[in-house]
């Protein structure tokens, strides 16, 4: 017969996870990565930082903004095409 879920299983992946969660401390207090801080701009804001970066690699203008529009709609949009996408494909 078989061990219930709750308590016994549940009590050893939380066991592990815990140990888990300790060696991987241990480690990072051992051996630190290297912090290397980006070099940014002072007039450009933390949040619009990506932006400006894809705006110094897109030299060409219509492009960038069709590029920023374009991600705008599919943000927007993807939870739409996928909900139906879902109900056609059960439909079937």
């Amino acid at each position: 017969m078989l061990e219930p879920f709750f308590p016994n299983e549940l009590f050893r992946h939380l066991i592990v996870s815990c140990f888990l969660v300790v060696v991987e401390l241990i480690a990072v207090m051992f051996f630190p990565a290297p912090v290397v801080f980006a070099a940014k701009p002072d007039h450009i804001p933390w949040f619009l930082y990506p932006i400006y970066l894809v705006k110094t690699h897109i030299h060409n203008e219509i492009f960038f903004i069709i590029l920023l529009v374009t991600s705008a709609f599919v943000f927007i949009f993807l939870p739409f095409i996928i909900g139906g996408i879902s109900r056609s494909v059960s439909k079937k």
